[in-house]
C-alpha cells in the first residue's frame, strides 16, 4: 500500500508529467542525442593524445636548450634506413639519402637531423654496414610535433632504391597509438 506522500512526491509528479508527454519527451532525447553526438564527433582534433613531457619541467627546459644550441633535440623521429646493394657508408648513398632528406630538412619545424654521415658515430650503423640511423628531432609541444610527422611522413617514405626505409620513433607512436584509440572509440560509441 503507497502512502499518500510517495504518490505527491517530487519524482512522483515528474514520472507522471513523463508519462502524459512520453512523445515530446522521447523526441527531445533524440534531438539531444543527435547535437551532442554532432557536437562530440570532432573531439578527438581538438584533443590530441599527450606527449611524455611535461612543458616547463627540468628535462623539458633541458632537451629545449639542447635544440637551440645543438641543432639536435629529443629523438623524435627514428629513421632505419637500409642499403639493398652495400654499405649505408658508400659516399653515394650517403649523397642519395640526403637528398632525399632535403625537404624534410627544409621544414621549419624539423630542429635537425643526427646521421652517420655527419657524425661519424659507428654506433648509427648496423654491424653488417646495410642499415643506418637517422634521427630526427621535431619543434614543439606534442601536438605541434604530431602535425609537423603528418606533414613530413610521406616525404620520409620516398626515398628512392636502393635505400628502404622504415619510420618510428616516438611521435610515430603517439600517432599510430591515436589513431588506435579513436578508431576503438568509434566502434565503442557505435
Amino acid at each position: 500500500m503507497q502512502s499518500e506522500a510517495s504518490l505527491n512526491s517530487l519524482f512522483a509528479r515528474l514520472g507522471a508529467w513523463i508519462a502524459r508527454r512520453r512523445g515530446a519527451v522521447g523526441a527531445a532525447f533524440a534531438i539531444a542525442i543527435v547535437l551532442a553526438g554532432s557536437y562530440g564527433a570532432s573531439v578527438s582534433q581538438h584533443l590530441p593524445s599527450a606527449g611524455l613531457e611535461v612543458p616547463g619541467s627540468e628535462s623539458y627546459l633541458a632537451a629545449q636548450e639542447a635544440a637551440r644550441r645543438f641543432g639536435v633535440g629529443s629523438a623524435d623521429v627514428l629513421l632505419l634506413v637500409r642499403n639493398t646493394e652495400g654499405d649505408v657508408r658508400d659516399a653515394l648513398f650517403g649523397s642519395l639519402l640526403f637528398d632525399a632528406l632535403e625537404p624534410v630538412l627544409a621544414d621549419p619545424e624539423v630542429v635537425g637531423a643526427l646521421t652517420v654521415y655527419d657524425t661519424n658515430q659507428d654506433t648509427l650503423v648496423s654491424r653488417d654496414g646495410r642499415e643506418t640511423l637517422v634521427i630526427l628531432s621535431l619543434e614543439g609541444d606534442a601536438a605541434q610535433k604530431l602535425r609537423t610527422f603528418k606533414r613530413i611522413e610521406p616525404l620520409l617514405r620516398q626515398v628512392p632504391p636502393p635505400a628502404e626505409v622504415q619510420v618510428g620513433g616516438l611521435v610515430a607512436f603517439t600517432l599510430l597509438v591515436q589513431i588506435v584509440a579513436q578508431e576503438d572509440a568509434a566502434r565503442a560509441e557505435l
